[in-house]
C-alpha cells in the first residue's frame, strides 16, 4: 500500500480515476484523474527495443530476437539498478489542469530539473497544459522524488500539489511502460503492480524470409517484432526517429506547435568505427549515452580497422604536404606508430591482467561503438557545433552523417532557434510587453501571438520561473480581450 492509500484509505468516488472517461484516438489516450486533472498520452517510442539495443551495445552483444528474451534482459537490468540505458526511451504526454490545480504542474516543474525532461506550458480553454517529454528513467525518478516529499508533509497537507502531480506521473507510466521497467517502483509499493500491464501490439508472423530484398525461404516462419527500420551509414546508423510532425499535430489542440514538438521528440543513433577521442567530444553533450565497455569487451588488436588514423584521414587535406617518411615505412603501406601500438595491451592480457586494467595501455584513437539519443533541438545544436570548421575533422564527418539522417526524416527544422534561448518571463518583462502591445498599432492577435512566442522559455528550471511564465500568459491574454 503506498503513502497516499495509507493516509487517505480508499479514494472517494470523486477522486477515483474515471476509467469510463478514458478515450483513445490514433494511439492518443486521455485519462481523467480526479475532477480537473487529465493526462493525455501523445506518443510512445519503441522503448523496449531502444533500451535493449542500448544495453547490448555496452557489452558488444547482438540484440535478442524475441520479445520475451528482451523483457527478461530488461528485468535483470532493472533488478540490478542499471537504469542508464532507460534514458534512450521517450514518452510524450500532456497534463491538463484547471486553474485551481496549477500548483500541481508547478510542482512537477520544480522537480524536473533533476531529470532529462523538457517541460513547457500553455493556457487554453480555461485549462493549463503541461507538455512533458522524457525518458522512463526520468519519470521513475520523478515518482520517487514526489513520494519522498509526501513523507515529509503533515497528514492534513498530504493531498496537496505534490500528491496530484504524483498521481498524474504514475498514470503516465501505467499507460506507456512495460512492467519490466517498473520493478523498483513496484517493490517499493509506489505503483500498483496490477495496473502495470502495458503491452506493445502482438508481433506479426510471416512465412517468408528475405535478405537484402531477395526471397530466401518462403516456408520459414519469421516474427516481425515491429522494430523500427534501421538505416545504416559509414560511421552513423539511424536507429529510430520519432515522428515530429505527428506529435506536432497531436499537441496543437493544447496550444503547442512544431517548435515544441522538436523539443520533446527524439532520434537515436548508433556510432561505430569512431575513435575514443572523437567519442569523448560527442559525449560532452547532455544526452542519453550508452558506450561499449572496455571493462567487459576485449579489443580485437588483429583488426587494423580498430584504430582511427587521423593522419591518413586527412592525407589529402591538412597533411597533403607532409613528408610521408616521417610516419610510414619505405613502401608507404604501414604506419610506423601502428606497428606496436597494441603490444602492451596484448602482453598484459596474456600475463593475466584483466581487461579493465589492461585498457589503460590502449591508444586514444582505438575504435568504439556507442548509442546516443537526442531530442531534435539538442540534435540540431550538436550538428551546428560539430560541423563548425573549428571542430576536429573526425567529429565533423560524424556530424555530417547525422545531418543526412536528420534530413531524411525532417526537412522543416531550419527555423528552430538553437543558439539563443528565450528569456524566462519576469514581472518586468510582462510589464514591458504589455506596454509595447498597447503602444503598437497592430492587429491585437498578431501582437499577442508574437509576444507569447518570444517569451516562451526553452526550459523552466524553478517554481518561481514557472509561476512568472504562467502569470505572463494570463496578463498578455487579457490584452487580447481588450479592444486595442
Amino acid at each position: 500500500m503506498n503513502l497516499l492509500n495509507k493516509i487517505l484509505g480508499k479514494p472517494s468516488d470523486e477522486n477515483k480515476i474515471e476509467k469510463s472517461k478514458i478515450s483513445s484516438s490514433n494511439n492518443k489516450r486521455s485519462v481523467n484523474i480526479f475532477d480537473n486533472v487529465q493526462v493525455t498520452i501523445i506518443d510512445v517510442s519503441p522503448n523496449l527495443y531502444l533500451v535493449h539495443r542500448a544495453a547490448r551495445i555496452c557489452v558488444n552483444k547482438p540484440i535478442d530476437n524475441t520479445l520475451e528474451d528482451r523483457k527478461k534482459y530488461i528485468k535483470r537490468l532493472a533488478a540490478m539498478g542499471h537504469e542508464s540505458p532507460l534514458e534512450h526511451s521517450n514518452i510524450v504526454a500532456v497534463v491538463s489542469v484547471t486553474k485551481e490545480y496549477i500548483e500541481s504542474l508547478l510542482s512537477i516543474l520544480e522537480q524536473a530539473k533533476y531529470v532529462n525532461t523538457y517541460l513547457s506550458t500553455t493556457i487554453q480553454d480555461g485549462r493549463t497544459h503541461l507538455l512533458i517529454g522524457g525518458s522512463i528513467r526520468g519519470f521513475i525518478h520523478l515518482v520517487r522524488e514526489f513520494n519522498n516529499r509526501l513523507y515529509a508533509l503533515p497528514v492534513k497537507d498530504s493531498y496537496n500539489k505534490a500528491s496530484y502531480a504524483l498521481e498524474a506521473l504514475k498514470e503516465i507510466l501505467y499507460l506507456t511502460t512495460e512492467k519490466e521497467f517498473l520493478i523498483s517502483l513496484s517493490k517499493l509499493n509506489l505503483l500498483d503492480e496490477d495496473r502495470c500491464n502495458y503491452e506493445l501490439p502482438a508481433p506479426i508472423s510471416t512465412n517468408a524470409t528475405y535478405e537484402d530484398g531477395e526471397l530466401v525461404d518462403e516456408e520459414a516462419v519469421v516474427v516481425d517484432l515491429g522494430d523500427p527500420k534501421y538505416k545504416t551509414g559509414e560511421r552513423v546508423d539511424l536507429v529510430y526517429a520519432q515522428d515530429v510532425n505527428k506529435v506536432a499535430r497531436r499537441i496543437k489542440e493544447f496550444g503547442f506547435n512544431l517548435v515544441d514538438a522538436y523539443k520533446v521528440c527524439t532520434m537515436s543513433f548508433v556510432f561505430h568505427n569512431v575513435s575514443r577521442s572523437c567519442a569523448n567530444q560527442m559525449t560532452r553533450h547532455r544526452v542519453a549515452i550508452s558506450q561499449e565497455s572496455q571493462r567487459y569487451c576485449k579489443v580485437d588488436t588483429s583488426d587494423e580497422h580498430n584504430f582511427v588514423d587521423p593522419v591518413t584521414m586527412q592525407a589529402d587535406g591538412r597533411y597533403k604536404d607532409l613528408d610521408k617518411s616521417i610516419l610510414y615505412d619505405e613502401d608507404g603501406a604501414v604506419h610506423k606508430a601502428k606497428k606496436d601500438m597494441f603490444k602492451p595491451y596484448d602482453s598484459l592480457l596474456s600475463s593475466g591482467i584483466v581487461k579493465e586494467d589492461a585498457r589503460a595501455w590502449l591508444p586514444m584513437n582505438v575504435t568504439t561503438k556507442l548509442m546516443m539519443t537526442f531530442n531534435y533541438k539538442n540534435l540540431i545544436q550538436f550538428i551546428d557545433l560539430r560541423m563548425s570548421p573549428g571542430a576536429q575533422y573526425e567529429v565533423r564527418l560524424v556530424a555530417q552523417e547525422m545531418k543526412k539522417h536528420l534530413e531524411s526524416v525532417s526537412d522543416d527544422y531550419s527555423h528552430l532557434p538553437i543558439t539563443t534561448p528565450a528569456a524566462i518571463a519576469t514581472e518586468e518583462l510582462v510589464e514591458e510587453s504589455v506596454t509595447e502591445a498597447h503602444a503598437l498599432e497592430m492587429d491585437a492577435d498578431e501582437v499577442i501571438e508574437t509576444t507569447l512566442e518570444d517569451m516562451k522559455p526553452l526550459d523552466i528550471k524553478s517554481e518561481e520561473g514557472a509561476k512568472a511564465y504562467i502569470e505572463a500568459h494570463e496578463e498578455l491574454l487579457k490584452i487580447k480581450e481588450e479592444d486595442i
